[in-house]
């Protein structure tokens, strides 16, 4: 199923839509149901996609990434997606966050914390936990208000 015909995808996002395609059918496709099965992190898949310049290449290029903007990253999701969004899923996030500290962080910041995701030395994380309802982030409850005293 095609959910972003050629004709719908820009110009400029149809290579690597095809990119992410082959990418998918090689590597994702034929993998997920035995990853599903052994209930593993796909490791050697996102080393691939890594290699293949496509996790994590949202990152701008002046921080080790590709640049891929919105209407790129949708074409690469989409063929990930029809493969497997479990697997999809994974190598999406192999640049949670970034965009945050891309466009407040310092460039020393964006150096440090940036370039080792785009060029797949690091991985980055979210860890958040509250009394009432652990990790679960839909239920969060905590707030903060501003008072004279801080």
């Amino acid at each position: 199923m095609e959910l972003l015909s050629e004709d719908v995808v820009p110009e400029y996002a149809c290579e690597v839509k095809r990119e992410a395609r082959e990418f998918a059918d090689e590597q994702i496709a034929p993998n997920a149901e035995e990853y599903f099965r052994r209930g593993e992190y796909p490791w050697e898949i996102l080393e691939a996609g890594r290699e293949a310049g496509l996790v994590a290449q949202d990152i701008g290029e002046e921080w080790g990434g590709r640049g891929l903007g919105v209407a790129e990253m949708l074409a690469v999701a989409e063929e990930w997606f029809r493969a497997d969004a479990g697997i999809a899923l994974t190598l999406q996030l192999a640049s949670f966050g970034a965009e945050i500290v891309e466009k407040y962080g310092t460039d020393e910041q964006r150096e440090q914390y940036l370039r080792p995701i785009a060029e797949g030395d690091q991985l980055p994380g979210l860890a958040v936990s509250e009394p009432d309802t652990g990790s679960d982030l839909t239920g969060m409850e905590t707030t903060a208000e501003r008072s004279s005293a801080t």
